[in-house]
């Protein structure tokens, strides 16, 4: 990972570029840049557990989500505050949720 890209901002073409890695992910384009995914669950339970699984894979990249959690719906946000915007570090931790989804069963 460059310096460059853990102190400022990445741009818009290198966050679109990097959308491609990432699957039913939104980017908001709004201040600051952010991203944004909706997880459906079967039930209350299985979303707890979803949301503890995620913050313990956040702990371990040392880079955490804002989670927003209702009923059976866990809304993800990430963005790096330090810079006001999106860094490698959010896509980074965004493809391991990915990864984590996918695990489950659960990437859409």
């Amino acid at each position: 990972m460059s310096e460059k890209r853990n102190n400022y901002p990445l741009s818009e073409k290198d966050e679109e570029e990097l959308m491609g890695n990432l699957t039913g992910w939104a980017l908001l384009y709004i201040k600051p840049h952010t991203l944004k995914k909706n997880v459906q669950l079967e039930t209350f339970n299985d979303a707890l557990v979803l949301l503890n699984d995620i913050a313990h894979l956040a702990q371990t990249e040392g880079h955490y989500p804002n989670f927003y959690l209702s009923f059976k719906t866990l809304v993800l946000t990430l963005y790096t505050p330090e810079v006001f915007g999106l860094s490698e570090k959010d896509f980074i931790l965004a493809a391991r949720i990915d990864e984590l989804l996918n695990k489950k069963g659960l990437l859409s």
